[in-house]
């Protein structure tokens, strides 16, 4: 499921970075060479992200989900700071 809202990779960064309480780098780079690295490295702990979150992050983020979320008897909510509380560290 997914929602109706468009983030690009800045955006999301930056609302999960502020939610965890968190400063992230951003750091503008090609997606070939990145794709490469997280192909090489995504086995390691230490990398940020695995090829296939590069892959998800590429295709987009938004969908129609309003079927599933009837069928599901499932409310949406945003992808927001304020719904993203568990990661704020206690």
């Amino acid at each position: 499921m997914g929602g109706s809202e468009s983030y690009n990779w800045i955006e999301l960064i930056d609302i999960i970075s502020e939610s965890s309480r968190k400063k992230k780098w951003k750091i503008p780079a090609p997606v070939i060479p990145i794709k490469i690295a997280a192909s090489i490295f995504e086995r390691f702990p230490f990398f940020p992200i695995t090829k296939d979150q590069l892959t998800m992050l590429l295709e987009g983020n938004t969908c129609d989900s309003t079927i599933a979320f009837k069928d599901f008897e499932v409310d949406p909510i945003c992808f927001s700071i304020e719904n993203l509380e568990y990661l704020t560290p206690k």
